[in-house]
């Protein structure tokens, strides 16, 4: 059974969102984040497309806020709100706060 957990938002370069994760209480929790370029990894493309994908892993069981600012300097600054939980085995759970992100 896979314990970390992952989740996925879609950036592209020149001017595509950042993300930066913060974790509520990081001695619960710790996160990784990679870019996927997909099947135009190692191209050089002007504005291409990728997936960053934050990996979560649990450090100690209990229950953490994850919030994912994206920031963009051409659209939307945003604030994705989520729910982590860590159990005695530390599999993690992420669970989406709320219907849509929050503007900034």
């Amino acid at each position: 059974m896979e314990k970390t957990a992952q989740l996925a938002f879609h950036s592209f370069d020149g001017g595509g969102p950042e993300f930066t994760v913060k974790i509520s209480d990081p001695q619960i929790l710790s996160c990784s984040m990679r870019r996927d370029y997909g099947s135009n990894a190692g191209k050089d493309l002007c504005g291409a497309g990728y997936t960053v994908f934050c990996t979560f892993t649990g450090l100690e069981a209990g229950e953490t806020t994850v919030t994912i600012e994206e920031r963009s300097p051409i659209a939307d600054n945003l604030d994705h709100f989520y729910t982590a939980a860590v159990s005695e085995d530390l599999a993690v759970t992420i669970t989406k706060n709320g219907c849509e992100p929050v503007r900034r």
